[in-house]
């Protein structure tokens, strides 16, 4: 892998003990903003509201930018109001992991105790209330200060969960979260694909085979969004994708004919 070098602190985000980032898109602008975690948690006008801070990102695509402020709008350090204190005052250790399903945004968080917490309707963890789905996940406890990461690992369309914790170590679960895409409804659900991809499961080469005498136009993003590059090799009513210069990963396919757009996904081992 190749990596940037450090930049620390980054945007001079400062917002306690034990922060834990994570970059996702909450407000749906295509941007990655951040939702952050910490030790105990923050006060806002009325008294204790959150263990969870919000910064939202103002910047571009591939241009991240952030207001190191959480008190200012758009930020918030009020995210969600998710508190889950055992006593006011211990440590929380709040590890959100937040994830696109097909109900929706939904965040499992871990904690100091252990344990795993799931909630839905986090879209609206700007200004509103997420609402706690399960205060035990799976019966799940792997120990003091859990930490979870839901990713579809084998592309089946369903959650992995590992979880790691104070003492080191990572355990692997399943789960039932199905995976969610970017939009809430798929815009052309109701139309024929005039095209059927084949290929072998993350060989990084797909062939999208055209109906009839429909054609159309491909391009190739990754999970931020960013587009990719990719060779294109036309023969009659097929067109091969070759992506294996690119990292293994998870790709989305943007398929494109007439007015129509479909969007497949792909991966790359």
């Amino acid at each position: 892998m190749t990596f940037d070098v450090v930049s620390y602190p980054y945007m001079n985000i400062a917002i306690g003990v034990s922060a834990t980032p994570q970059i996702v898109d909450i407000n749906g602008d295509g941007l990655g903003d951040l939702v952050v975690g910490e030790r105990t948690g923050n006060s806002g006008v009325g008294g204790r509201c959150s263990n969870l801070n919000y910064f939202e990102n103002v910047g571009t695509t591939g241009n991240a930018s952030f207001n190191p402020d959480v008190t200012l709008a758009p930020n918030t350090q009020c995210f969600g109001q998710v508190l889950f204190d055992l006593q006011v005052g211990l440590p929380q250790y709040s590890t959100p992991c937040i994830v696109r399903t097909q109900q929706g945004l939904m965040m499992l968080t871990g904690s100091d105790p252990g344990t795993l917490l799931l909630y839905d309707q986090v879209e609206n963890g700007k200004t509103g209330v997420l609402t706690l789905v399960d205060d035990h996940y799976g019966s799940i406890d792997v120990g003091n200060r859990s930490a979870p990461v839901l990713a579809d690992l084998n592309a089946d369309g369903v959650y992995e969960l590992i979880v790691g914790n104070q003492r080191g170590g990572l355990e692997l679960f399943g789960s039932e979260l199905l995976v969610g895409y970017t939009s809430v409804e798929e815009p052309n659900a109701g139309l024929d694909k005039p095209y059927h991809i084949n290929g072998s499961l993350g060989s990084g080469v797909v062939d999208v085979t055209w109906e009839d005498e429909a054609r159309g136009s491909l391009k190739l993003f990754d999970m931020l969004g960013r587009a990719h590059l990719f060779n294109s090799i036309e023969n009659g009513p097929v067109t091969r994708v070759d992506f294996n210069t690119e990292p293994a990963g998870v790709y989305l396919l943007q398929i494109t004919s007439g007015r129509n757009q479909w969007v497949e996904k792909v991966v790359k081992e």
